[in-house]
């Protein structure tokens, strides 16, 4: 066991043990200027996300066959909101993507997958430009004929320039085939040929990250003959592919869930759960060096069932913020690089009790983050908030 694993462990048999109890040690982490957003048919969605658009955001969600969207800005104003409704029936659910016809993140992606006439697998996309009617589906992609559905795995995300969309797939258990990219810029039209990528013999947990450099690929890989313990794999790339990198590393636990990632000035940091706790792992692209902590135990929430998501992650420094999608509010603990708790949670506003899903966005020494209070799923109450937050050093 390392040294730092050892501290990570001192530390969390305090908490449990002072589980429930008052703390005395003073908040790190600072949120700036919190935001209720203005209600709209975006901002009014109880599971809605932060997609990038160069500078700013676009929020946008799915709610049924029924998709809203609406620009905010990093100062936390929110734009009109635009709506859609896909007619089409899928059979791979549909996910969310921007990219720019005129400006950063000025028209939205919808992927999702659809049988044709011949029940082969297709993937289509409906785009819409804000404030206007949006456009019929268009194909992205015939899938190969035979291909069962539940081998297909797809991933859509963006450019954190706001300028690209990105459509990912590949097929589970069929060594031998490819990871597949499409950049898609406006109007859903592809830009450039695809990206192929090599597939591990076993893998999963295909998705697009936060990036060091416009976009990136990622997914977790096992080596089942040599080591019963994952790899991540993160692919960067540049929006005209023109540079690329692919760095691998090692995690530290048998099971892992699908990893919540953002870029460092060093490399990445990764964190994912298990029935233990929580986990973070701080790459260092220049040295190739890997330092993995647990951080917190999942009996400090109560048990493995109780643990809330990790909602995301962030550089700080030489420390590491995790925040937590706890149903009363969201919190952000800060860890040291050794994996000690640093200072007491940052709880982010909520006044009513219970929140829906944490979103953010990672930035070097910050990250943004947006959630909606209210305590049914169904017709939540408001209202959305959006904030930066810090941790400065001392």
């Amino acid at each position: 066991m390392t040294s730092r694993l050892v501290l990570a462990l001192v530390g969390f048999v305090g908490w449990g043990a002072a589980a429930g109890c008052t703390s005395d040690k003073p908040v790190k982490c600072v949120y700036r200027e919190p935001k209720a957003l203005a209600e709209n048919a975006a901002t009014m969605m109880a599971d809605a996300s932060l997609l990038p658009a160069g500078k700013d955001f676009v929020l946008a969600g799915i709610a049924g066959m029924n998709v809203s969207w609406a620009p905010v800005t990093a100062a936390g104003v929110a734009g009109a909101a635009s709506t859609l409704t896909i007619t089409e029936t899928p059979v791979i659910a549909p996910r969310l993507a921007v990219t720019a016809r005129a400006t950063p993140g000025d028209q939205l992606v919808v992927v999702y997958g659809v049988l044709n006439a011949e029940m082969q697998i297709e993937l289509h996309a409906l785009t819409q430009v804000a404030g206007e009617a949006a456009a019929g589906p268009v194909l992205i992609k015939a899938l190969p004929a035979g291909v069962k559905l539940a081998d297909i795995r797809t991933a859509v995300g963006s450019s954190r320039t706001g300028q690209r969309a990105l459509v990912a797939w590949a097929f589970a258990d069929q060594p031998g085939t490819k990871i597949e990219t499409i950049t898609l810029g406006a109007n859903a039209a592809a830009v450039g040929p695809a990206i192929t990528m090599d597939a591990p013999e076993v893998w999963q947990c295909l998705q697009f990250v936060p990036s060091r450099l416009d976009w990136s690929l990622s997914w977790v890989r096992y080596k089942p003959s040599n080591s019963p313990k994952p790899w991540f794999v993160v692919e960067d790339h540049r929006d005209n592919d023109s540079a690329s990198a692919r760095y691998n590393v090692s995690l530290s636990t048998e099971e892992v869930s699908c990893p919540t990632v953002s870029p460092t000035d060093r490399g990445y940091l990764i964190g994912w759960q298990t029935k233990q706790g929580t986990w973070v792992t701080d790459y260092d692209i220049a040295s190739s060096s890997v330092s993995g902590n647990f951080v917190a135990g999942a009996i400090r929430f109560g048990s493995p069932d109780d643990q809330p998501p990790v909602s995301g992650v962030a550089s700080m420094g030489f420390d590491m913020a995790v925040t937590f999608g706890v149903k009363q509010g969201p919190q952000v603990w800060l860890f040291n690089a050794f994996g000690a708790h640093v200072g007491d949670e940052l709880k982010l506003p909520s006044n009513k009790g219970a929140v829906g899903p944490v979103s953010t966005w990672p930035l070097q020494n910050a990250f943004y983050a947006t959630y909606r209070e209210g305590t049914t799923v169904a017709a939540p109450e408001g209202p959305r908030w959006f904030m930066k937050v810090e941790c400065p050093a001392n």
